[in-house]
């Protein structure tokens, strides 16, 4: 599979005053080179226009010929006083839409802030990068294919089936330790999920000449498709301070687990769920009315296998565990809000 070439950006050294002195030295044959600054400064010259390339991970496809991009501006009313107003979008408008990633190139070196949103074309996220203003780049990003399920299980201490199907069953008090387990599926045939066709560098009709192993790994969604968290900052209407931990991204994949009463985290009572995930872990433990939600905080890649993580959980005397999905979560301005599942426990 191709893989993403590194080194893309590239400097072009120009207007400067550099000259190499060559000192021969006539009686031991030995040439030295020596770089000296006459006086001048060294520059690069200004780009006039912004570009952008998309790159499919984790396989590493070049799809900026069919991804379609928009660029938004500030508006000329538009004032930033403070980094909250960088993250309302009613200060920004489109000055690009709809295009494809490649055919984009726009001079932004009058522009403070920008934003450019990658729309997807139904088949990648949806996710907005803040860009550097006043200065051109050949901009880079990579774009995401969300897996089309999350399987999962959640094993105990020992690594045994510790949360059955019918979950209602289990329940306990007292603290446990857990593993979660999660993959991807491995046998999807629906055309319009994968990676060949039309824009594609796999046409449908070499697909159609592989041999059943190599359609197999095209079928397997390990090799093309991720779940990572996205930013929309147009669902965070509240203090748009971005920083490490939930408020950097505004959805994300999770474990939600559903219990039978509104949760307590004062320790000691009798509904009492308090949750701490292991150290090390790129999870957030998030707890809300009968909810508790783990939420990844970094891009779940498959291509190696089944993606885990551990956490312990307190629970009180008076409470139990209803059901446990896998699924995305949206959290503008911190707060779980609509939760999709993908899969029940074990299925």
């Amino acid at each position: 599979m191709k893989k993403l070439k590194k080194g893309h950006k590239r400097l072009i050294l120009g207007g400067s005053i550099i000259i190499f002195v060559i000192v021969v030295l006539m009686g031991t044959g030995v040439i030295q080179l020596g770089n000296i600054n006459l006086g001048g400064t060294v520059t690069t010259p200004e780009k006039t226009t912004s570009t952008f390339t998309l790159w499919s991970y984790p396989d590493g496809e070049d799809v900026s010929n069919f991804v379609e991009m928009d660029i938004w501006t500030p508006k000329s009313s538009a004032t930033f006083d403070d980094m909250d107003d960088v993250y309302t979008m009613s200060n920004f408008e489109r000055a690009e839409s709809g295009k494809d990633a490649d055919d984009i190139s726009i001079d932004l070196r009058d522009e403070a802030h920008v934003w450019a949103e990658i729309t997807g074309n139904s088949v990648f996220a949806n996710i907005f990068r803040l860009l550097v203003g006043g200065v051109n780049y050949d901009y880079e990003f990579y774009v995401y294919h969300p897996t089309s399920d999350v399987n999962f299980n959640i094993l105990d201490s020992n690594l045994n089936a510790s949360w059955p199907d019918n979950v209602g069953a289990y329940n306990y008090n007292g603290d446990d330790n857990h593993t979660v387990l999660l993959d991807a599926p491995h046998l999807t045939q629906t055309v319009a999920d994968m990676h060949y066709g039309t824009g594609w560098d796999l046409s449908a009709t070499d697909f159609a000449d592989y041999t059943d192993a190599q359609k197999n790994e095209v079928w397997d969604e390990k090799n093309w498709r991720v779940q990572a968290p996205y930013l929309d900052p147009t669902l965070d209407t509240a203090d748009h301070e971005y920083i490490e931990g939930l408020e950097a991204y505004t959805e994300f994949f999770a474990i939600r687990i559903t219990f039978d009463a509104s949760i307590s985290t004062i320790i000691g009572n009798v509904l009492e769920v308090n949750v701490t995930v292991a150290k090390g872990e790129n999870v957030r433990a998030v707890i809300s009315g009968t909810f508790v939600y783990l939420l990844v905080t970094e891009v779940i890649n498959f291509e190696n296998g089944a993606y885990d993580f551990k956490f312990e959980m307190y629970m009180g005397d008076n409470i139990s565990v209803s059901t446990v999905q896998s699924g995305r979560v949206t959290v503008p301005n911190d707060v779980p809000v609509t939760f999709t599942a993908y899969s029940s426990i074990g299925v």
